[in-house]
């Protein structure tokens, strides 16, 4: 099997994939809208708690049997025949289906970043439907007692100029500008998904064929790739700081980001958050970590690399906030209104309000490419590390496909190229809504925190003492060393999870995009069955080897590592 040809390979590696794209537009979000500093104490205690004994976990795993996700798990005995690797496979896919749409948004918009005139700024394009107005043109919008409808007003005219620049090809607008208030959706639902929008869909494909000849040759290929990848948006992102505190009414910005709010630690709700976030922005139970694990050497020190990644991963999310909200502080004052006026997450983050703010500073242009360049790799890195870990694990659990010639390439130009044909339906009119669904039912949510449980409670109970003298073994250490993820595997971590997936499942609520589009019965059922079709393969495959095996159930369950 290949492997790491150097120590810091598997950290690059590693940490390009974790250091995404929802450090950027997801977490200096939720910082803000969940009580700022006291949304970083619940972040950094489900990082103590959560992310390094489950990171160090997967990548342990993945070092130990030195294979992928698919078959890694079976040295537990319940989760053998990849019930664990199944579900983390599927959850993987879904991944590798929607995150290149991301990337093929800021592609689209890093070309239109390149004009003389900025797309978004004007109304003289072909496609702006007749009511269309110029940002730049508006002024004089003051927020007080008698003009808050003046302003709200104002942004969702804002926000459908930059959707008819970038995203609507079409003479005609199909509805009123003025109900357009985000941008990657034209219909008014999923229902009405609407045509592909071919300029987006080719940017979808350019960038499915660039991560087919990012980890075509093998992991030592990727690695020397991701060198580039993983540090030059940390570069970008520090450029972005030093410009963003410089501007007037940055203070303001970044105060709303970190403002202190210690009642809302007894909000539920922000540790919910807390908690997915963490599981998202380190990948965890997406298999990613347990197939690079499968490329170190057999004595790598993982558990250093494990801390190592908490630093880079968590610093990143943190220093993201005050990139993007310095600037959204200068927006909120240049056009006379407040943070909250301008605050948008995900999607109407970083494609509707970060966008116009670049607008108003001078030489908008660099600043746009600088930005959107930034989003490129941050998202790229993390995509073909995903896309080589998802072809990893299918191919060792068919190795056959491994013994024919360029079995490999085929197999990957295949698999890629199927996925990239899948991504057709969020490159329609009502593509938004398609993505929006996926993200929240595949990636995020209950079902890659109950998964975390599983995985969690097989390191602690099914391993047992037997998997803490392997760890032992293979990074030289006794097994008092180890007793902080004895007992973390065995309680605190399930434990705290359980609490989270129950509490997810009784404050439920249905699915909606950007809090007023709310989904349809039939895309609901769709959302709870994607969330089933992963973690579904846990149980199911674990009760089906209890009942078909022989013996005691103590003998069932022995471990023997």
């Amino acid at each position: 099997r290949d492997t790491f040809k150097k120590g810091f390979d598997f950290l690059f590696s590693a940490g390009g994939a974790l250091v995404g794209l929802g450090n950027l537009w997801r977490f200096p979000y939720l910082c803000y809208e969940n009580g700022g500093g006291a949304f970083l104490i619940a972040y950094f205690i489900f990082v103590a708690i959560v992310a390094l004994p489950m990171v160090f976990l997967e990548t342990s795993i993945g070092q130990i049997t030195r294979i992928g996700q698919f078959k890694a798990w079976n040295m537990f005995p319940l989760l053998r025949d990849t019930g664990v690797g199944l579900a983390s496979g599927v959850i993987l896919l879904y991944c590798n289906i929607y995150y290149p749409v991301i990337l093929a948004w800021a592609l689209r918009y890093l070309v239109a970043s390149f004009h003389s005139q900025l797309e978004w700024t004007h109304c003289n394009n072909e496609y702006n439907s007749p009511d269309c107005f110029s940002i730049l043109n508006v002024t004089n919008v003051t927020l007080n007692e008698n003009a808050t409808s003046s302003v709200t007003e104002f942004w969702e005219l804002a926000f459908a100029v930059l959707f008819e620049s970038l995203i609507e090809k079409d003479k005609r607008s199909r509805f009123p500008q003025k109900k357009i208030r985000s941008i990657l959706h034209k219909s008014s639902g999923i229902d009405e998904v609407g045509s592909v929008q071919w300029r987006l869909y080719l940017c979808l494909a350019v960038v499915w064929i660039l991560c087919y000849f990012c980890i075509w040759k093998g992991v030592r290929w990727t690695a020397k790739i991701v060198y580039f990848t993983a540090t030059a948006p940390i570069i970008m992102i520090i450029i972005m700081i030093v410009r963003g505190a410089t501007l007037d009414g940055a203070a303001n910005g970044i105060t709303y980001y970190l403002r202190p709010e210690m009642s809302e630690l007894a909000n539920i709700k922000v540790w919910m958050a807390a908690a997915s976030q963490v599981i998202y922005s380190y990948g965890i139970c997406f298999g990613a970590l347990v197939c690079l694990g499968s490329y170190n050497k057999i004595k790598h020190n993982c558990l250093r690399d494990s801390l190592l990644l908490l630093v880079v991963n968590s610093g990143a999310s943190f220093l993201s906030g005050f990139a993007v909200f310095s600037v959204l502080g200068f927006m909120a004052k240049a056009q006379n209104t407040t943070v909250e006026a301008v605050a948008e997450s995900g999607p109407g983050l970083v494609f509707l309000v970060y966008p116009h703010a670049l607008s108003l500073l001078p030489i908008p242009q660099f600043w746009c490419v600088l930005f959107f360049l930034t989003l490129i790799l941050l998202g790229f890195d993390g995509q073909f590390v995903y896309l080589e870990s998802w072809t990893t694990g299918v191919m060792d659990f068919f190795p056959r496909v491994k013994s024919f010639r360029f079995g490999k390439e085929l197999f990957i130009a295949s698999a890629s190229f199927i996925m990239c044909v899948i991504g057709i339906t969020m490159t329609t009119e009502g593509g938004i809504y398609v993505f929006n669904l996926i993200d929240n039912f595949a990636a995020a949510g209950w079902s890659t925190t109950t998964l975390c449980v599983f995985e969690a409670l097989a390191g602690g109970w099914i391993g047992r003492d037997a998997y803490l003298a392997c760890l032992g073994k293979m990074l030289n250490r006794g097994p008092r060393a180890l007793l902080y993820f004895k007992y973390f595997w065995r309680y605190v971590t399930p434990a705290s999870l359980t609490v989270m997936v129950i509490c997810t499942l009784y404050f439920y609520q249905p699915a909606t995009y950007n809090k007023e589009y709310v989904y349809p019965p039939w895309a609901q059922y769709l959302g709870i069955s994607i969330t089933c079709s992963s973690i579904i393969w846990v149980p199911t495959i674990a009760i089906y080897d209890l009942v078909t095996a022989t013996g005691t159930l103590q003998s069932r369950l022995k471990r023997a590592c």
